[in-house]
């Protein structure tokens, strides 16, 4: 189960308690064309759009995650676990759930 960040901002491995961070080792997709432009940093329109009175946050969370190396960071507003771009492309296929960095999802 994943469970929410300790407050705003704050990434720690321990938030994904039952996630198997393995997976984030894994190799990236080897047909680069199943990935989408600019996959790694915008999410995709529909998924995240640039109306969102949260987006600059959700974006530096986003970032900061990745440059830590974590497989997800806190939404800003409800609190829960979100997967990055780079955890979802390394698991190597769209899993149909909606996920706000897919980075398969078509343009």
């Amino acid at each position: 189960m994943l469970r929410p960040e300790p407050g705003p901002g704050r990434l720690h491995k321990a938030n994904v308690a039952g996630l198997d961070t393995r997976l984030c080792d894994r190799a990236m997709p080897s047909d680069p064309l199943l990935l989408r432009d600019a996959w790694r940093d915008v999410p995709h329109r529909t998924r995240l759009s640039e109306h969102n009175s949260q987006r600059a946050e959700i974006l530096t969370r986003h970032g900061t995650a990745l440059d830590a190396g974590l497989p997800v960071y806190a939404d800003p507003r409800s609190g829960l676990s979100v997967f990055t771009s780079e955890f979802l492309a390394r698991r190597g296929y769209c899993c149909d759930s909606g996920c706000r960095h897919c980075p398969f999802i078509a343009d």
